[in-house]
């Protein structure tokens, strides 16, 4: 009988210790199973994070590629107006040398018509000279 007790109640400690170590064992399954949610968690977190920056990434080196092509638009249309200014100077310059030659032909053509005169008012001046000594 004596065995009986001492059996029965190892039998009693047994199956506490079992009680605990499956109480444990609930324990650690409910830490990891805790644990396993935080690093999916934390994976998700880090993946949505670096979705984010590559959309970031994406869209600024979309706003480079639209700054550029804008910049080069502006050149390409400063370069144009720098041309169209270049030869409407040209231009300018040819009708300004035109008036200049003309201007010069004028003021010769009127010199040698001054001149004419000049010279009729001195051979007018001459000839009433000589006719006047003539007489």
């Amino acid at each position: 009988l004596k065995d009986l007790n001492c059996f029965s109640s190892q039998l009693e400690a047994m199956q506490e210790q079992m009680r605990c170590l499956k109480e444990k064992q609930r324990c650690a399954e409910q830490l990891w199973e805790q644990r396993l949610e935080e690093v999916e968690e934390i994976c998700h977190s880090k993946v949505a994070m670096l979705a984010a920056q590559c959309r970031a990434q994406e869209a600024q080196a979309a706003c480079m590629d639209r700054q550029e092509r804008q910049h080069a638009a502006m050149m390409r249309r400063r370069e144009e107006a720098m041309l169209q200014q270049e030869e409407h100077a040209h231009e300018q310059l040819a009708a300004i040398q035109e008036a200049l030659m003309v201007e010069q032909f004028h003021r010769g053509e009127a010199a040698l018509v001054q001149q004419e005169r000049a010279a009729a008012e001195e051979a007018a001046t001459k000839a009433a000279q000589e006719q006047l000594a003539a007489q």
